[in-house]
């Protein structure tokens, strides 16, 4: 059985995704949160930000967005709509950055979202775990073969159901799962797609492209290394935005290449949680794992602060 033929069933599609936020949370720190109050306005912040590009995009909801209590300069997102910036990433842009680069870095996830790119990734990873279980003769994974194939009995051909699967046979597909969605790119026309994707959706939400100064930061802090050349990018990006010139006449036409559009600063008050953090650590982050953990956003589009659950 070649497990990459079969398409992922979208209950498996949620499980994955859940399970993968939730081992996402815990392998990074967990949560950035105000833990008396539970309420996060960068959140809600980031979270309106999200939510006004996601409506001019190809899937408009729903997205829940959450803020990594790690140092780590990286986003990255689940198939299910979850997307994840760290802290890392927010202080940077914090303080050399500004609003546009911050939607800019949200589109590109929302564009993984709406192309099911990590559904890819996570056909590629089962086919993988599935392949090496059946053959191999080594003991531990060995010991997961009859986990394995009671997952994958009684349902549709090549599914995988996790929901009450054994709990290390769980485990095991999850954190590699969470490996290729944190720690590796996508395919080059994957990422140079999202790339395009959020331009795009920066633009038709009327901030000024400043992709330039954020390449420049990702590569002189390191960050996002698992991506395409910044300079790769740059050059593309430039390409793709010629494309995006109006004809004579139309709306926007004057207005090309955006450089009337507002960078939009950050105001300094919408970064209380990270201050809040580095004046004291135990404050602002929430990182056990028999704690609530919380995210932004719900299914109707609300910058609602929803406790995250298994469906």
């Amino acid at each position: 059985m070649d497990f990459a033929d079969y398409p992922v069933e979208e209950n498996e599609a949620r499980q994955i995704s859940d399970l993968a936020a939730l081992a996402i949370i815990e392998r990074f720190g967990g949560l950035l949160i105000d833990k008396p109050t539970g309420i996060n306005d960068l959140l809600t912040y980031v979270y309106i930000v999200a939510q006004n590009l996601a409506a001019r995009s190809y899937r408009p909801s729903p997205y829940r967005v959450l803020i990594l209590n790690s140092p780590q300069i990286n986003a990255f997102s689940t198939p299910g709509g979850d997307i994840f910036l760290t802290r890392g990433l927010l202080d940077l842009l914090k303080t050399q950055g500004n609003e546009s680069q911050l939607a800019f870095i949200l589109g590109h996830e929302i564009k993984h979202i709406a192309s099911r790119d990590g559904l890819s990734r996570w056909r590629e990873t089962k086919a993988q775990l599935c392949t090496q279980i059946l053959q191999s003769e080594e003991s531990d994974l060995k010991q997961l073969k009859p986990a394995m194939q009671a997952a994958l009995s009684g349902s549709c051909q090549g599914s995988l159901n996790l929901s009450n699967a054994a709990p290390l046979l769980t485990k095991t597909f999850t954190n590699q799962f969470v490996r290729q969605l944190s720690c590796k790119s996508y395919q080059k026309d994957e990422e140079l797609a999202a790339d395009e994707e959020a331009l795009r959706l920066s633009v038709l939400s009327g901030y000024r492209p400043d992709y330039q100064t954020l390449f420049a930061l990702f590569e002189e802090r390191k960050g996002f290394g698992n991506h395409p050349k910044n300079e790769v990018r740059r050059v593309h990006l430039d390409s793709f935005l010629q494309s995006l010139k109006p004809r004579p006449g139309f709306f926007g036409y004057q207005d090309w290449p955006f450089s009337s559009y507002p960078f939009v600063p950050f105001a300094q008050n919408q970064f209380q949680s990270l201050d809040a953090y580095e004046k004291d650590p135990q404050h602002a982050s929430l990182s056990d794992k028999n704690q609530t953990y919380f995210a932004c956003g719900d299914e109707n589009g609300l910058p609602t602060m929803a406790p995250i659950s298994l469906h």
